[in-house]
């Protein structure tokens, strides 16, 4: 009996772990930013300067700038005004769906 409650609990972690979305880069802003993870119905205001990027988030840019630099090289730049978000698409190409505004990106060659 405890094996098999043992096998639950690990198959059971290992979905949790595979449905987890995966971080992307780290952002940086100089103004105030709202964000809306991909299981989120609501944008959540932050206000520090930084924030970990994770997979299909969307980020919407009120004022000033901010700046995603991508944890396997390149950024990507999101002006005021900008409504986008970045997720790894098939064979970890990247995908950005822009709603509004505009985007800026350096991207590495592969």
């Amino acid at each position: 009996m405890k094996l098999l409650t043992l096998l639950i609990l690990m198959i059971g972690l290992s979905t949790a772990i595979a449905t987890t979305p995966s971080p992307l880069g780290l952002l940086e802003a100089n103004a105030g930013f709202s964000i809306r993870s991909s299981q989120a119905d609501q944008f959540v205001r932050f206000g520090q300067p930084s924030y970990t990027w994770f997979e299909g988030d969307t980020i919407r840019i009120t004022a000033g700038e901010a700046l995603l630099n991508l944890n396997r090289g390149g950024s990507i730049g999101f002006p005021k005004g900008t409504e986008a978000s970045v997720s790894s698409g098939r064979n970890d190409r990247l995908r950005v769906e822009l709603q509004a505004g505009a985007i800026l990106y350096s991207l590495p060659s592969s």
